[in-house]
């Protein structure tokens, strides 16, 4: 239940972010939109995952089959939504034909969890403490472009998932817990105050 949230959270952060740049940039040239969208939106998000991919095979979260089905999921359908934004609004054949290798590299590198997963490495004892500051580093990261809260929450979400499973292996400290919990809550707050904040801007205009 928690990680489709999750992930419908994730699409309504992405489509809201697209939205957001396509009405500030005159995107009402032909060719616009598939390049804003490749450029800054799957751009962005390859940007943010493979640190997230990074993190989560050496701190052993790619042990788990549901991480990884998740991760690979949604950064593949962020890709191929490329794909229709390319589709619909195109300049040129060649142009087109950049759109999609870049999508190509996109789905390439949105399945790396799938080959990671089989030299995963084991959890340490601090796995919780690593994912709880990641989250962090994510959340300041968010303060400049608020999208990236979105993988605060991701992070947030899955030390707890982790402090549950492991409850009775290693009794992580409470202020761990505590500490996940309210970066996840903030995370999501402050996406859906941008998401509100844009939706307003985008009915009065």
């Amino acid at each position: 239940m928690k990680s489709n949230l999750l992930i419908v959270t994730i699409f309504v952060a992405i489509a809201a972010a697209f939205i957001s740049f396509t009405h500030n940039i005159d995107a009402q040239r032909v060719g616009m939109l598939p390049a804003i969208y490749i450029t800054l939106v799957l751009g962005g998000f390859t940007l943010c995952n493979l640190p997230l991919q990074a993190l989560f095979y050496f701190n052993g979260q790619y042990q788990h089959r549901r991480i990884v089905d998740t991760q690979v999921v949604i950064g593949v359908c962020v890709s191929l939504l490329g794909v229709i934004v390319a589709m619909t609004d195109y300049q040129s054949v060649a142009y087109l034909t950049f759109y999609l290798g870049a999508i190509v590299i996109g789905v390439a590198l949105a399945i790396l969890p799938f080959w990671l997963k089989q030299s995963a490495k084991a959890a340490s004892k601090y796995a919780q403490v690593v994912l709880l500051l990641s989250g962090v580093i994510y959340g300041a990261i968010s303060l400049l472009w608020w999208p990236v809260a979105l993988f605060a929450a991701a992070t947030a979400l899955t030390a707890l998932t982790a402090l549950t499973a492991s409850v009775q292996k290693t009794s992580p400290h409470p202020l761990v817990k505590f500490g996940a919990g309210v970066l996840f809550i903030a995370a999501l707050l402050w996406s859906g105050y941008h998401c509100l904040t844009l939706w307003q801007q985008l009915s009065q205009s």
